[in-house]
């Protein structure tokens, strides 16, 4: 899996390089301090995990730490490292993307290494570098000389997660990143590995360019950009695929238009239905998530109930909340968006305050419906909105769920908003609301799948050969009927 040309593809497609700008110790102090506040003021709990007073003591420690300049990636990382401590997915300090890209073409080194971490080990997920010792199985013991767990803790402060097994998937998938971001430039990590012969082996891994690690991959950005961000098709006689891809509007400026989306689906299925398509596989895997506004309309298709993401969705109202919905507002040619909803309710409510947000049912869509078997793909990769659409197919038994338990929660703090530092300009990241799954469990956990597949099983191989069982045991169930 080429996560490194996820990332890359995510580009602005031109940021001229600049040296990294400095921020005085005074400017760093007063945007932390505005960091702070603002989590107290508009995360929904940012106490459920910390207390009060561990988070303060975190935050004077910190606060005082703070005596020179630093540059913008230092200074997102310091702040990362405190908001993490809330353990809370959705609240977080925004990557600093501009600089990393900036980084990177101006030829910025790093070390394209992905690892699947659990419990038990650490093994290599994919390598893009020049070492033929580091490919995908390898167990990994040790880096810089210290054993991989402890190594991988320095790098693990800098992720928001509410559980160890989404700590370990997001940094897994984020290690790129993360240590560009903890460590600026490296010129290499000393990784040791153990052999096939159970012997250690340690190897010096030299950082590379994004265009050296575009070669070992055998693959250019050119590629990567033709690799589609939604997809369906026929898979095999009247077996569908859908991959839609995240829930807002990556295509365009505005990333709450939901009309090219709404459109794209409606052709999907209606291609479908025009093949006499029986079972349609929706791929949720590798999914960031995104907004019911768009997944709504999808899930409306196959739906044979009223529906909502939620059983209570209960919000904390806040002055940055309200801003970030009254910019949302400034961009919607919705009249319909349920960020209209919100606005009311912000305007009559007070700080602070925790209210139970009415949500209207979705229903299934008038006119031509989708009528055969849905059958959606999970893992630990499907994240926020696109975890809401698994539940929401499991709970009403829209569909069947085949993969393996997502790591992100079904029952979460969301509804993520943003709010920007005054100095810096970073983004900060907060959830308004906590969302009860439309089941009523009010357990933090994630989506467990109807059908286990082993995560180094092929998934949709494991769907289709599903499929074809099913198709027996119709066959036989009307086989017998006839007979009777």
């Amino acid at each position: 899996m080429k996560r490194f040309l996820l990332l890359i593809s995510l580009f602005i497609p031109v940021v001229l390089f600049a040296e990294e700008e400095y921020f005085s110790a005074e400017v760093i102090r007063s945007d932390f301090h505005e960091l702070y506040r603002g989590l107290l003021e508009a995360q929904y709990d940012p106490f459920h995990q910390i207390s009060a007073e561990e988070l303060e003591q975190r935050y004077q420690e910190l606060a005082s730490s703070i005596n020179s300049p630093q540059t913008l990636r230092e200074a997102s990382a310091l702040f990362q490292s405190f908001t993490a401590l809330t353990e809370t997915a959705h609240t977080r300090v925004e990557f600093p993307m501009d600089t990393y890209q900036s980084y990177l073409q101006s030829d910025g080194k790093t070390l394209s290494l992905y690892l699947d971490i659990s419990s038990d080990e650490v093994v290599i997920d994919d390598y893009f570098g020049a070492e033929p010792e580091l490919y995908s199985g390898v167990k990994v013991i040790a880096v810089d000389g210290l054993p991989v767990r402890q190594w991988l803790d320095r790098y693990e402060v800098l992720v928001a997660a509410d559980n160890q097994q989404l700590k370990n998937v997001m940094l897994g998938m984020q290690l790129q990143g993360m240590l560009w971001w903890a460590d600026g430039a490296r010129e290499s990590y000393e990784i040791t590995i153990m052999a096939d012969d159970g012997s250690p082996v340690t190897v010096s891994a030299i950082t590379t360019s994004y265009d050296e690690q575009a070669l070992i991959a055998n693959a250019s950005q050119a590629e990567v950009q033709k690799e589609p961000l939604r997809d369906y098709q026929l898979l095999a006689p009247q077996v569908g695929y859908l991959k839609p891809g995240p829930f807002y509007h990556a295509e365009g400026e505005n990333p709450w238009d939901t009309e090219p989306f709404k459109r794209w689906v409606d052709e999907a299925f209606n291609s479908f239905i025009t093949a006499d398509v029986e079972y349609v596989v929706i791929d949720l895997r590798s999914n960031p998530g995104g907004s019911n506004s768009f997944s709504d309309h999808l899930v409306a298709w196959f739906a044979d109930q009223a529906f909502a993401f939620a059983s209570d969705f209960r919000v904390r109202a806040s002055s940055q909340a309200r801003e970030a919905n009254l910019e949302r507002l400034a961009l919607t040619f919705d009249e319909t968006d349920i960020s209209h909803r919100y606005e009311t309710f912000f305007a009559e409510k007070t700080a602070g305050e925790i209210f139970s947000f009415p949500l209207d049912s979705s229903l299934p869509r008038d006119g031509t419906r989708f009528e055969g078997e849905v059958i959606a793909l999970i893992d630990e990769t499907s994240f926020s909105n696109a975890v809401s659409v698994a539940a929401i197919i499991q709970d009403y038994g829209f569909g069947t769920l085949i993969g393996q338990k997502t790591a992100d929660l079904a029952t979460t703090y969301g509804a993520m908003e943003h709010f920007r530092l005054s100095e810096t300009n970073l983004q900060v990241g907060f959830p308004k609301a906590l969302i009860i799954r439309p089941n009523g469990d009010s357990q933090p956990d994630g989506v467990t799948p109807d059908v286990r597949v082993q995560s180094h099983q092929d998934t949709l191989a494991a769907a289709l050969e599903w499929i074809e069982g099913e198709r027996c045991r119709k066959l036989s169930s009307t086989t017998v009927t006839v007979q009777q």
